[in-house]
């Protein structure tokens, strides 16, 4: 069977707390959004791991969801990429296997025919920043076994598959499969998937329906059994990736029932 892992949750207020409670669910991972105040690199740096952690779980990394590398401000860019240098270097360390992120589509212009992003229409400009950024990973990353996982969010457009099937390319890239999320975009990721499914190397396991995700497993109408069984097929790390306790214990004890 795959590895199981929790989120950090809003009702974990601390790395240490949300620890114990994965120990105690009998997890093998945690999985720290970056996102959070409590999750900074800085902060990471400075723990007493051997106290946080005694019970020796692994960690994976989600980077702060608003990371972006394809501004048309260079100095927004610059300074993420900063942080993502010092990020990948932490993780090399420290021999995390995953560090998981969203590659957001940037700005559209709504028009009568629909929307149009600007990196599709500036194209040749959004690429050579995706060029740039493997560039950056692949070199923080050498002689490492850590790996990116690319994270599916609002339907990937063309343009989007290029630059992905172009990050893929390199072995430090894979895909994360946030199955709510694939629900609730109409499944529009799909066929992308289908076509790389030997690059899956992570997962976000939840419920969903036509409009909500995050759903704890059986609360909504997704067939979430057939990713669970891809995730055992590939041995991929999976986020049971709801909100609260509760509602993990919940699903993690609809994972563990004997019938199926």
């Amino acid at each position: 069977m795959n590895k199981i892992g929790m989120p950090f949750l809003l009702e974990t207020s601390t790395i240490e707390e949300c620890m114990k409670k994965a120990y105690e669910f009998g997890c093998e991972f945690v999985e720290l959004n970056m996102s959070f105040p409590q999750n900074q690199l800085h902060q990471l740096k400075e723990l007493n791991w051997e106290k946080v952690n005694p019970y020796h779980l692994s960690i994976t990394l989600h980077l702060d969801e608003q990371f972006t590398f394809t501004s048309f401000q260079e100095d927004i860019n610059e300074t993420y990429l900063r942080s993502l240098k010092d990020i990948l270097l932490f993780a090399k360390e420290r021999h995390i296997p995953i560090v998981n992120m969203h590659l957001l589509p940037g700005t559209y212009v709504t028009l009568p025919g629909g929307k149009v992003y600007l990196n599709e229409k500036y194209f040749d400009d959004y690429f050579q920043r995706i060029c740039k950024f493997k560039a950056i990973c692949e070199e923080c990353l050498a002689y490492s076994e850590t790996k990116i996982g690319i994270e599916n969010t609002s339907g990937w457009q063309e343009y989007e598959q290029k630059a992905i099937h172009y990050l893929l390319e390199s072995n430090h890239f894979g895909l994360t499969l946030d199955v709510g999320h694939l629900a609730t975009h109409q499944f529009h990721d799909l066929p992308f998937y289908q076509k790389h499914q030997s690059c899956l190397i992570h997962m976000h396991l939840h419920d969903a329906d036509d409009h909500n995700d995050h759903l704890p497993l059986d609360f909504g109408t997704l067939n979430w059994r057939n990713y669970w069984s891809l995730a055992n097929q590939y041995k991929i790390r999976t986020v049971l990736e709801v909100k609260t306790l509760n509602a993990f214990e919940h699903s993690l004890d609809r994972l563990n029932e004997k019938s199926f």
